[in-house]
Order: C-alpha cells, then sequence, then structure tokens
C-alpha cells in the first residue's frame, strides 16, 4: 500500500475513533480516548515518512507539549 492509500485509511480510523469517542459512555472513555491518541499518531507516522521520503524532514517525532489535564472536581488544570 502506498503512503497516499495508508494516509486515507489511517484518516477513516481517526474518524472512527472520534466518532466513538463522541459516543462513549464513562466506562468506555479512557479507551476511547486511547484509540483516538493512537490514530492522530498514526496519521502524524505516516506524514512524517512521507516527508522523509521527500527529503524534507527526518522521521524523528516532532516534539509535542501535552495540554494540562483537567481534573473534574476544579475544572482546571493540573
Amino acid at each position: 500500500m502506498d503512503l497516499k492509500a495508508e494516509f486515507r485509511q489511517a484518516v477513516k480510523e481517526w474518524q472512527e475513533a472520534l466518532r466513538q469517542f463522541h459516543q462513549a459512555e464513562e466506562e468506555t472513555l479512557d479507551y476511547s480516548v486511547y484509540q483516538l491518541q493512537a490514530a492522530e499518531e498514526k496519521m502524524a507516522m505516516i506524514l512524517r515518512q512521507a516527508r522523509a521520503a521527500r527529503g524534507l524532514e527526518s522521521l524523528r517525532p516532532p516534539h509535542r507539549v501535552s495540554p494540562p489535564l483537567v481534573s473534574k472536581e476544579s475544572g482546571e488544570g493540573g
């Protein structure tokens, strides 16, 4: 499978993960978040591979900073 086809498939997987996330109940929410993050990382990985194949950047993943977690009690990050 070429990178374009892989990326199209990854987008479909992400869309499905997003749909499941929006429909998740409390008991499956953590799993849905994991699936969504994995689908996003898969798309990013394929984009890195495509850029590397064109000589645009290395396969090294970019530095990412995660957003702060929101606590249920306070509604604030931390």
